[in-house]
């Protein structure tokens, strides 16, 4: 782990740059990162210091509570800022008043530095070896000039010692030789070395990695030194020699802070020492001053020391006091409706209870203290139930209020912004108890979100009864043509087979698919499953590969058969492949290359095509599906690539990097997206009867968006309040597949479920 260090130079201001560490409720994959933001303004409508910090501050948020990949993380956190600015443009519009602003955020996870730009922007590395200038010369969008903001991405590691340098307009002579060793130096001297003989207009901010735990030190330029002037008065009596002498060091910061040009401001104060005015100087954050000196805020009378211990004694008993009486009046009705409650169980009680033999003296001290206590007891539960559920039926009238309001908003954001709304009101009611009239309302203010957002909700049901064992997660499922399930346990790398049976499905425990020795071949844990064919020369059902390359081919009833794919070099890393007509397309981005084998019914015997796929990191792209001449990438960050080649015999294929997605609102307009906020995508699959679709799994939504060719969205489907019954699944969502009997299959880690797939 490192420590950092940073400060802003030029004039750049502390609320324009930021560096946050994990909170405690962040996203696990964000554990251990460091965040790191600048923001350089442009424009004639500025923003104030406080709502820079906002912005960033809101960016960190974001970041750490975002999930999925470290680039989906960074495209989460510019989002925010980049509405704020486009809405703030879109609304001074009229006036000419424009802010725009340059991006520099960078996330340290482990020791590898990964970095994002929008618009024309640097960031150095300095190491001990190299210096790198990372920054795109074609320009590229600012945030706040368009909806969709454009990031360009870098990555680099870093050590012990490397300074970061963000900077938008860095000056000319900030060249390989003066930034050269700059990890050698101190910090004080690798300022002075950037500020040498640069304009007024240099603004960048300075982050130094170091060997520690992961600590923050925002670090303030330390003014030269200056002596302090004593104002001491002439002592006209000998108890005028005892009055405490007063140092004004105001004029002395501030014409401190004149000499560095690019000082921050310091809180200035008045110091009152009863001893002789020693030397005052800024370290670090604070204004410090030697041990043994009273200090006190200027206008405060100067008192003894006894004197002062005495105010303060008084003061705690007056607060303890004003603080009982506080109680005392707020637990006034409290007690009134305890003697109330305790009345009315006195009068229910049988009158045989008042005739009962007489009891000997213990049972009747220890009665004397059961009695009290078991009143007390059940009369502020009658209080409090009646309490929470008074409370709990004023908020539900707040909440029908927010539902008229929200009936008669127009626009599709506004719509959802308001219906959101009363759905925030009713889980605040429900803090205080449950009612059929809150259920009603919840269900109307769901169904207008789920119109808004096209979602249709269906009813899961378990398709396995008792689902798998807990140490089994799947992470493939695929069907057949017999309409059998095919599941991939990827702790194991094996293939699990269930059957279809006219009640579900039935685990088929004779079933045999995975790593082993098949022949002379040996096949290693496999990474991903596609169904075959009902014509195939293996007569096999389901085709898997392993890491290395060699395919396995099951089915029910009998053993596996296996063979290598032959390539002409070895293999990057196989993520994933999918099987369209006669060709196996293999996803190897370790190896930025799609390979296409042909002739399954020759058992892929020909060397392979390299597509030749222009793809902005291609290392990301975790899925694949193919339709058609049409190819789909999918990135860890939920973008699409979307290639196609005209000719079968042409390995070059035309690339849209990224595709965007088309959604269409309830009011017909139709919003392009590079990514869908909100969504982590993590698998594609293309299906074609009836109508060639491509469906996309939301793991962050627990949803499933469906999809035409063209990439214009025709609904979402999400699971009923009710769609699980009492068994809900805790693990997260890892995989589907549609079968050809038009159904949806969710798998949760172990737990498989299944329900009607919705038409379009």
């Amino acid at each position: 782990m490192f420590d950092l260090y940073y400060y802003p130079i030029g004039q750049l201001t502390e609320p324009s740059i930021l560096a946050a560490v994990a909170p405690r409720r962040a996203d696990r994959k964000r554990v251990g990162d460091i965040f790191l933001a600048m923001l350089t303004l442009e424009g004639n409508a500025s923003l104030s210091a406080a709502q820079q910090q906002a912005l960033l501050e809101k960016a960190a948020e974001v970041y750490f509570s975002s999930g999925g990949s470290v680039t989906a993380g960074l495209r989460a956190a510019v989002a925010p800022v980049n509405e704020f600015l486009y809405g703030r443009n879109l609304r001074g519009a009229r006036e000419g008043a424009v802010c725009t602003a340059l991006w520099n955020v960078a996330v340290l996870h482990g020791n590898t530095l990964l970095i994002a730009h929008a618009g024309h922007t640097h960031t150095f590395c300095l190491t001990g070896t190299q210096v790198q200038d990372f920054v795109d010369e074609q320009g590229g969008r600012g945030l706040g000039v368009a909806r969709t903001p454009s990031l360009r991405f870098y990555q680099t590691e870093v050590n012990g010692g490397d300074v970061l340098i963000f900077s938008a307009r860095p000056p000319a002579s900030w060249n390989a030789a003066l930034l050269a060793g700059a990890p050698q130096l101190n910090r004080d001297a690798l300022r002075r070395r950037l500020l040498h003989q640069v304009g007024d207009e240099v603004q960048a901010g300075v982050f130094q990695f170091q060997a520690g735990d992961g600590k923050l030190h925002l670090l303030r330029p330390r003014p030269t030194a200056v002596t302090p002037v004593a104002v001491v008065a002439a002592p006209a009596a000998a108890e005028e020699e005892a009055r405490p002498l007063r140092v004004d060091v105001q004029s002395s910061v501030a014409s401190a802070s004149q000499q560095s040009t690019d000082a921050l401001p310091v809180r200035r104060r008045r110091v009152e020492t009863t001893q002789t005015p020693g030397p005052l100087y800024l370290t670090g954050e604070r204004l410090e001053q030697p041990p043994g000196e009273n200090v006190r805020e200027e206008g405060e009378k100067s008192t003894s020391a006894e004197q002062l211990r005495s105010r303060r004694r008084s003061e705690r008993r007056a607060e303890p006091g004003q603080r009982n009486r506080t109680m005392q009046q707020a637990l006034a009705p409290v007690w009134k409706r305890l003697r109330n409650a305790m009345a009315a169980l006195q009068q229910k009680m049988p009158r045989s209870f008042l005739h009962l033999p007489p009891l000997s003296s213990k049972a009747m001290f220890v009665l004397a203290l059961l009695v009290p206590l078991i009143l007390v007891s059940v009369g502020a539960t009658v209080y409090v139930r009646n309490g929470e559920m008074a409370q709990h039926e004023v908020l539900v009238y707040l909440a029908e209020q927010k539902k008229d309001q929200a009936l008669q908003v127009t626009g599709v954001a506004q719509q959802r912004a308001a219906w959101q709304d009363v759905l925030s009101q009713l889980d605040e009611a429900e803090r205080y108890g449950r009612s059929e009239k809150a259920a009603d309302l919840r269900n109307v203010a769901q169904q207008k979100l789920d119109e808004l957002d096209a979602v249709r909700r269906i009813n899961y049901q378990p398709a396995l009864a008792g689902g798998f064992d807990s140490r089994v997660t799947i992470t493939q499922l695929v069907s057949s043509f017999s309409g059998d399930l095919y599941a991939l346990d990827s702790v194991q790398g094996r293939v699990l087979r269930l059957k279809a049976t006219s009640t579900g499905y039935s685990l088929d425990r004779q079933f045999i698919c995975g790593p082993g020795q098949i022949g002379p071949l040996i096949i290693g844990p496999l990474v991903d499953i596609v169904p075959l064919p009902r014509k195939n020369p293996y007569n096999a059902e389901v085709m898997g590969i392993d890491a290395g390359g060699a395919l396995i081919f099951c089915s029910a009833g009998k053993g596996p058969d296996a063979i290598p794919l032959t390539l002409d070099r070895s293999w990057g890393k196989i993520a994933a492949i999918t099987l369209y007509q006669d060709s196996l397309f293999v996803l190897d981005p370790a190896s930025n290359v799609v390979w296409r084998f042909d002739e399954l019914q020759q058992g892929f015997t020909s060397l392979p095509r390299s597509l030749e796929v222009n793809v902005t990191d291609m290392f990301n792209v975790i899925d694949l599906a193919m339709y058609s001449d049409d190819l789909f990438l999918l990135h860890e960050d939920g973008r699409m690539t979307k290639c196609t080649y005209r000719s079968d015999f042409s390995p070059t294929m035309e690339c849209e990097d990224p595709s965007p997605y088309m959604l269409t609102d309830v009011d017909g307009l139709k919003q392009p997206l590079d990514v869908i906020a909100g969504t982590r995508f993590i698998q594609a699959q293309t299906t074609y009867p009836l109508e060639p679709s491509l469906f996309l799994l939301d793991q962050a939504g627990r949803s499933l968006y469906r999809f035409s060719m063209a990439l214009q969205m025709q609904y979402q489907i999400r699971p009923s309040q009710s769609a699980f019954g009492l068994s809900q699944p805790m693990r997260d969502l890892t995989a589907f597949c549609i079968t050809p009997l038009q159904e949806v299959v969710l798998a949760f880690g172990d737990q498989i479920y299944a329900a009607p797939l919705p038409v379009p």
